[in-house]
């Protein structure tokens, strides 16, 4: 045998790549697809094993919760008769809310018409009317003469609480004179 044939020339030869120098474009996105793709498996499959799990935290919370509504369902129920009391109660209080802020103030109204009253006149009639925010007045006394009744009109006329006073109707009996003052109460006697 030759001296040749004996010696062994090694050969490096690798079959999963190409001999070439400059491997294509696809052909490395392709490797690096396969690099990467695992990784990107391995995240998804994370994300997938944690949505799983969630769920089953998300039921134990939702049936947790809902057997708690379940227990206080029976309290709520007992309560509608009070809560029913309670809307009759608010009713009633705005309702008389309403009519105190539509109703005069008559204690301040009596203050102001027994200041301007004369000492020597009995009143005997007061009627109120509230109409548009506006409150009347129609007043009915006696008095022994009229210089009494005028210095009460006069007075009414000129008291900033009071506006239009005048003497409706006048007359004399039995030696008394009985008369009748139409007046206002400006701002609405609040």
């Amino acid at each position: 045998m030759p001296e040749s044939a004996n010696h062994k020339i090694p050969i490096n030869l690798n079959l999963l790549r190409p001999q070439s120098e400059n491997p294509k474009k696809f052909s490395q996105f392709f490797h690096w697809l396969l690099f990467a793709g695992r990784y990107i498996v391995i995240f998804v499959e994370i994300i997938v094993f944690a949505a799983f799990i969630a769920r089953f935290k998300f039921d134990y919370d939702i049936s947790e919760t809902q057997g708690r509504i379940d227990e206080q369902v029976g309290y709520i129920e007992s309560l509608k008769n009070t809560e029913i009391e309670a809307r009759q109660l608010q009713f009633q209080i705005s309702q008389i809310r309403s009519l105190k802020d539509k109703t005069p103030n008559l204690g301040e109204i009596l203050k102001h018409l027994a200041d301007q009253t004369p000492t020597e006149i009995v009143l005997s009639n007061l009627i109120t009317e509230s109409a548009d925010g506006r409150v009347g007045l129609k007043i009915s006394g006696d008095a022994k003469d009229n210089n009494q009744v005028s210095a009460m009109i006069n007075g009414l006329s000129q008291d900033p609480f009071f506006s239009e006073a005048t003497l409706s109707t006048i007359g004399l009996e039995q030696g008394t004179i009985k008369f009748v003052i139409v007046a206002s109460v400006k701002g609405g006697g609040k």
